[in-house]
């Protein structure tokens, strides 16, 4: 009998709450560290800096992962109006990341072996993305769908067309595997 081999979620990022930053242990870290009482402004702009810089760590791990490919997001889009079914193509997986989280309050940033999911909440409703790296066949098809030259894909929306790279090998792949 085959045994499963259990596979841990990474979480590059997150400041959900109960995921992210506990208040009261920062200020009894802080006071103890430094032997003086802290504000409780002073400990909110302690966990500021840590949540920009694990914000920044994370981004740097997914620019090693993905280097510097264009990169597919699809997934959906929280709105007032409820979810919706998205895809877009951006140059870089940094621009794609900060795309998804743009006024968001929570993100979260998950990987599982090259699989790359970005969570990202504001005053509307979620949004949920999975990355990929666009491959350069994938690459060549967008341009030439986006441009109008002669394809057998031409008469396709463009949702269509992102739906069609994210879901075949040959136009985009996981990311290489985070080790964290």
């Amino acid at each position: 009998m085959a045994t499963k081999k259990k596979q841990n979620v990474i979480t590059l990022f997150s400041n959900y709450c109960g995921e992210g930053y506990d208040f009261e242990e920062e200020k009894a870290m802080l006071e103890e560290c430094n032997g003086r009482e802290f504000s409780d402004e002073a400990v909110w702009e302690s966990i500021g800096e840590m949540e920009r810089d694990d914000y920044d760590n994370a981004l740097y791990e997914l620019k090693k992962a993905f280097g510097s490919r264009k990169v597919i997001a699809a997934g959906s889009a929280g709105t007032w109006r409820g979810n919706f079914g998205a895809a877009k193509i951006f140059d870089n997986v940094e621009a794609a990341v900060r795309a998804i989280t743009q006024d968001c309050d929570y993100i979260k940033i998950e990987s599982l072996n090259g699989h790359v999911k970005v969570t990202a909440s504001h005053h509307d409703g979620t949004n949920c993305f999975d990355l990929k790296v666009l491959t350069e066949r994938g690459e060549i098809l967008y341009d030439n769908w986006d441009f109008n030259y002669h394809t057998k894909f031409g008469n396709l929306t463009e949702y269509q067309i992102l739906d069609k790279i994210w879901n075949d090998r040959h136009y985009s792949k996981l990311a290489g595997k985070i080790v964290w």
